[in-house]
């Protein structure tokens, strides 16, 4: 388990499965164990989601679209940003903690 201070970046590396796609879903988990490994286990739950916008790099090899969330953990609130290392943008990403 990763101890991670308020308000400083966790980074998280994804990369899409095919080069046409075009955005990418990802769901927010939680779990009472210290150390889960898998999402179907007793204790996990989803407890969110969001949607990183991957149209800027369509069409590019896929060992050129990795993105980096980076999760800022704060006393409130979850903030993610989208770090994409192809285009050099950030954007900030909302996380949907009611579609759950």
């Amino acid at each position: 388990m990763d101890s991670v201070r308020v308000n400083d970046a966790h980074p998280f590396r994804i990369v899409p499965v095919r080069e046409d796609q075009d955005e990418l879903d990802v769901r927010l988990y939680r779990s009472a164990k210290a150390d889960p490994r898998y999402v179907d286990e007793d204790g996990s739950e989803e407890i969110g989601r969001l949607t990183v916008d991957l149209s800027g790099t369509v069409g590019r090899p896929l060992r050129e679209r990795p993105i980096m969330l980076l999760f800022y953990f704060g006393a409130a609130e979850l903030r993610v940003e989208v770090f994409d290392p192809a285009t050099g943008e950030t954007s900030r990403v909302s996380v949907d903690f009611d579609r759950v």
